[in-house]
């Protein structure tokens, strides 16, 4: 039974500062609106996805949570800053209610190492909540599916 516990206790030692270290890594990491003039080396694609399309499981996913997903990604690939530059949300209706929120969001970022000095390079990032708002009152293009049996 000690044994079990000392177990456990060394299991969540490790993990905590795992997780910790991406939420860090996710604060450092901004998210751009453009591609700045202090670019040291492009690193490549990243993109990301959170929730359904599909219409009987999806429910409302945050702006935050994408972004943050989306930095976790570059932080991975060795970028210190993703400029977005693709963007897809599906919003689900069902009787006749809208949820604000959209059910699915896809980003796709280009991942760019900065100089770290602030002097040299600042960066301005997105604000999350503007570009949601912005998003959500983006003009949407209708699309019913029918759940027939053939």
């Amino acid at each position: 039974m000690a044994m079990r516990a000392m177990l456990v206790v060394g299991m969540l030692l490790v993990a905590v500062p795992a997780h910790a270290g991406e939420a860090a890594s996710a604060q450092t990491v901004p998210v751009l609106e453009a591609v700045p003039g202090c670019v040291e080396a492009k690193m490549g694609r990243v993109s990301v996805s959170i929730g359904s399309k599909d219409t009987r499981g999806a429910r409302g996913v945050s702006y935050q949570r994408a972004f943050d997903k989306l930095a976790r990604a570059a932080a991975d690939h060795g970028g210190n800053a993703v400029v977005l530059r693709q963007h897809e949300a599906a919003y689900v209706t069902r009787s006749k209610k809208l949820d604000p929120r959209p059910g699915y969001i896809a980003l796709e970022g280009l991942v760019i190492r900065v100089p770290t000095d602030a002097a040299t390079c600042a960066l301005a990032a997105m604000d999350v909540d503007a570009f949601a708002e912005r998003s959500a009152g983006a003009e949407r293009e209708q699309i019913t599916t029918e759940n027939k049996s053939f």
